[in-house]
């Protein structure tokens, strides 16, 4: 029982030490942070900065600009959509419809001729057509569809029938998978 008396003792005296602080004496001044200037809302920086910059000439180094990109002209100019083809539901016109394949063909031909007869004779109003008019020929059973030019709006596919009838009176718009260069 001796060293269990002897335990508690001593844990009860470390007990008290612990708890009993740090005691001040009289006459000697206390351990204090140095004490900060008081600050108004009124105070700047500038008002209790010491340090002069103006006393060294040195001035940071330029930095060069020399930019290297691998970005295309036309993006840089602002035309990112200019000459970019894609597919759209639009339109063309008919002129003509067979069973036969050949028949198909020489009329597809027979378009393309006078397309470049009037092209050559400026005939066709401005911005109606591209330069290059496109005709194709769209097979469903049991017919060969020969069509030409591509528009992705029908107003315009209008526009340019009513100039097409001329040549071809049975023409009509048509709906259908078009590339549209932009």
């Amino acid at each position: 029982m001796r060293p269990t008396l002897a335990l508690v003792c001593s844990a009860l005296m470390f007990l008290f030490a612990a708890c009993s602080g740090v005691q001040q004496t009289e006459g000697q001044p206390r351990d204090t942070e140095p004490t900060r200037p008081e600050r108004s809302p009124t105070t700047t920086l500038a008002s209790v900065e010491t340090f002069n910059p103006s006393m060294y000439a040195v001035q940071p180094p330029q930095p060069e600009l020399d930019v290297q990109h691998s970005v295309p002209d036309r993006l840089m100019r602002g035309e990112a959509s200019k000459g970019v083809r894609r597919v759209v539901e639009g339109f063309r016109i008919q002129i003509f419809s067979s069973r036969e394949k050949s028949t198909a063909e020489r009329r597809r031909t027979e378009a393309r001729d006078w397309w470049t007869q009037i092209s050559q004779r400026a005939e066709i109003p401005e911005g109606l057509f591209p330069e290059q008019l496109p005709t194709n020929i769209a097979y469903r059973p049991p017919y060969y569809r020969v069509r030409i030019g591509s528009f992705a709006e029908r107003e315009r596919a209008e526009e340019a029938l009513a100039f097409v009838q001329r040549k071809y009176p049975d023409a009509f718009i048509a709906q259908s998978r078009v590339t549209i260069t932009r």
